[in-house]
């Protein structure tokens, strides 16, 4: 699951905030909406390599301990 949000996630944001920017250089007159709305993309990538990553790190690790213990029984 973390593995999707990830992906998809940054995908749709990244094609998100080129679509914005194009937004805020060509249209005059919602710019301010543009602006508002280029915020939550990015901030997804700053979440991602402060939250997500080290939670999907962990969670990798602890499949890798349960397989490891599992075939050592």
């Amino acid at each position: 699951m973390l593995s999707q949000v990830i992906a998809i996630g940054s995908v749709c944001s990244f094609v998100l905030i080129l679509q914005l920017v194009s937004d805020l250089m060509h249209d005059q007159e919602n710019r301010l909406i543009s602006f508002c709305m280029l915020v939550p993309p990015l901030l997804f990538f700053v979440v991602i390599p402060r939250v997500q990553v080290p939670l999907w790190y962990g969670a990798y690790t602890r499949l890798l301990q349960t397989v490891r213990n599992t075939h050592e029984e």
